[in-house]
């Protein structure tokens, strides 16, 4: 005869009950973020994008997303009931449609302490939202946060030396610059990313004694997560938290700068304003990234510009000076029989957009921008002096 099998307790009345305590329930998320997407005619992305930030964990979210190309059946029918659609009257830029963001942010979500901006091509972790938060109120003196990029490099935020951009690539290193991972990069002027990094100019590479010190005190060589944001001079606007208070001290985004560098000149007016910047080692998110042609035209532009906000017409020259280098450059590798057919054509393309780029900046436009100088030195002074900006560094491209 077979052993006799236990019996299962019984939940009947006489019968022997359960008696295991129950899971405590979930606390409900203490922060409330607001979210925005920028969007430019890549719904499908766009969709991904909402469904993934749908799923953040930990903090109350809500969503929505600034289309800033024409009104976009697929998006009205395929998005949840709950994600608000702001219409852009025309494609307004990252910088554009940022604001559009931040006004309707300041007059609908009183009680979200944070802001999250995004490109229509960011996908996050479940707990990025929340590790970005909890970084923020842990350390109160940072007012612009970003998570690492990646894969298949982590990005730790970008470095301005006076008149280019880049970003630090692979694990942070303790006040060096980052040589194998530097990259240039930006939106196709709607919101779109080509890489999950961006800048205004730059051929990859930093040279050796370029770059900027912060962060040097927060991370050691041997990559360990760091818990306190890893400071930065700007942060990518594939993902940018942006505390309330630090939005009202430095405001808007600068509009003139449409895309590329609008999230490079936010980071540095933040430090202009007394806030900190900084990426958060334990929250991850990438970005698919996009190619457009235009991407090199707008940033050769926006480099020449950028550098005269920051420099005068002495940072303007440089800037231009740079990027005219790297069109030679990149002629000359065109023309290369040591390059492949495709490497020839890449080289090529390039070289005629930085050129056509640089074509394109006026001095009017130049003017413009330099005379956005005096309102950078007022802010910083009366800010108690932020962090200087590093300016040191090779004296031609």
């Amino acid at each position: 005869m077979p052993a006799p099998r236990d019996e299962p307790r019984s939940s009947h009345p006489g019968g022997e009950q359960r008696t295991g305590a129950r899971r405590p329930a979930e606390p409900a998320p203490r922060h409330s973020v607001a979210a925005y997407i920028v969007h430019y005619r890549a719904e499908s992305w766009c969709l991904d994008t909402v469904a993934a930030l749908a799923r953040s964990a930990g903090v109350r979210i809500q969503i929505s997303v600034v289309d800033n190309s024409a009104p976009s059946p697929r998006l009205r029918r395929e998005l949840p009931a709950d994600v608000a659609v702001i219409g852009a009257d025309a494609n307004l830029g990252y910088a554009g449609a940022a604001n559009l963001a931040i006004r309707h942010w300041r007059g609908t979500s009183p009680a979200a302490d944070w802001l999250l901006l995004g490109s229509h091509d960011l996908l996050v972790e479940p707990d990025c939202v929340a590790e970005l938060v909890a970084a923020g109120e842990r350390s109160p003196d940072f007012g612009l946060l970003g998570p690492v990029l990646g894969p298949p490099t982590p990005f730790w935020g970008g470095v301005w030396n006076g008149y280019r951009a880049w970003q630090r690539g692979g694990p942070p290193r303790v006040g060096l610059p980052d040589p194998d991972a530097a990259t240039a990069q930006g939106d196709d002027g709607g919101g779109r990313r080509d890489e999950p990094t961006r800048a205004t100019a730059g051929d990859g590479s930093p040279e050796p004694g370029e770059g900027s010190r912060r962060g040097a005190s927060t991370v050691g060589r041997s990559g360990a997560v760091a818990t306190e944001p890893v400071e930065a001079d700007w942060i990518s606007g594939t993902c940018l938290l942006l505390r309330r208070s630090c939005v009202e001290r430095v405001g808007e985004f600068d509009e003139d700068l449409h895309s590329y560098g609008e999230d490079l000149d936010y980071g540095l007016r933040c430090w202009d304003s007394g806030w900190k910047v900084g990426v958060v080692a334990t929250a991850a998110a990438r970005g698919r990234g996009s190619a457009i042609a235009e991407r090199e035209r707008l940033m050769a532009r926006n480099g020449v510009l950028f550098a005269a906000k920051r420099g005068g017409y002495p940072g303007a020259a440089r800037a231009g000076g740079f990027t005219a280098a790297l069109a030679l450059r990149l002629g000359a590798r065109s023309l290369s029989p040591a390059r492949t057919g495709e490497e020839r054509r890449l080289a090529s393309g390039r070289a005629r957009a930085l050129a056509a780029g640089l074509c394109t900046v006026t001095p009017r436009e130049v003017r413009l921008f330099v005379r956005k100088q005096p309102a950078i030195a007022s802010g910083s002074r009366s800010a108690g002096g932020s962090p200087p900006l590093r300016t040191e560094g090779p004296t031609g491209p």
